[in-house]
């Protein structure tokens, strides 16, 4: 009895981690182009981004609307990490956070 419990609840982690990956992917392959443009946003000046504050907000709009705070969470790692891959300071993200104060539970 213990082993059969033991098993099903090894199966329910499994299927939980599997559907987890299956909407990161989906996630990543979605949010890819926004990743790209939320840092290039962020790499400007300081009266740049404030022009932008409009555009990063509906980014993030969109990101909670498509899954919620993980979503937005998921999308601000890729958009550091393209930063980063860009030799970019990423400090400059910090400003995409204060932008979307008040999303979802953000």
């Amino acid at each position: 009895m213990r082993r059969k419990e033991s098993l099903a609840k090894k199966h329910a982690l499994a299927e939980a981690e599997a559907s987890e990956l299956k909407k990161l992917k989906i996630w990543d392959k979605v949010l890819a182009t926004k990743a790209k443009e939320l840092a290039a946003l962020s790499i400007t000046s300081p009266a740049a981004l404030e022009q932008s504050r409009g555009r990063i907000v509906d980014i993030g709009i969109a990101a909670w609307q498509l899954g919620g705070l993980g979503c937005m969470r998921h999308l601000h790692s890729m958009a550091v990490q393209t930063c980063g891959q860009n030799s970019r300071d990423t400090r400059s993200m910090d400003f995409v956070s204060a932008c979307w104060d008040g999303i979802g539970n953000w």
